[in-house]
């Protein structure tokens, strides 16, 4: 469950858990990106790079531009507010997938709309491609 308060900063050093895993957890837990202007073109080469838990894009100019989820790994949720004007184009990063859609086609959200998008399978040697599912919210 996510805490409703960001939990404390710890030192990193040799513990049972080191301070720089917690603090790694602390920082994909509160870490927020407002203002991204997505990138026109709508390619996953041009996407805009996301880097937080939380994101706020607010300008969508054209119709498709575009944004670039993190590096998936089994668990990590991306929360996407769609504010701009257009819809939005999401793609996953290199060569992971979101909703079984192809690596360089990506998937809509819709002006207006927010989304989750959840890794539900980590990347591993015989299979690179991270792969992500889109939960719409309103």
């Amino acid at each position: 469950m996510i805490p409703n308060q960001a939990p404390n900063r710890y030192t990193s050093s040799r513990q049972l858990v080191s301070g720089a895993d917690i603090n790694n957890i602390t920082d994909q837990l509160n870490s927020i990106q407002n203002g991204v202007i997505a990138t026109a073109g709508g390619t996953q080469n041009a996407a805009v790079q996301l880097n937080a838990a939380v994101v706020q894009v607010s300008i969508v100019a054209t119709d498709g531009d575009s944004v670039r989820l993190p590096k998936g790994f089994a668990g990590l949720e991306v929360f996407i507010a769609n504010q701009g004007a257009e819809d939005l184009q999401v793609f996953g990063y290199g060569v992971d997938t979101i909703d079984g859609a192809a690596t360089a086609v990506g998937v809509s959200q819709v002006s207006g709309k927010k989304a989750i998008y959840r890794c539900i399978v980590g990347p591993t040697a015989s299979t690179p491609a991270a792969q992500w599912v889109q939960l719409l919210g309103a």
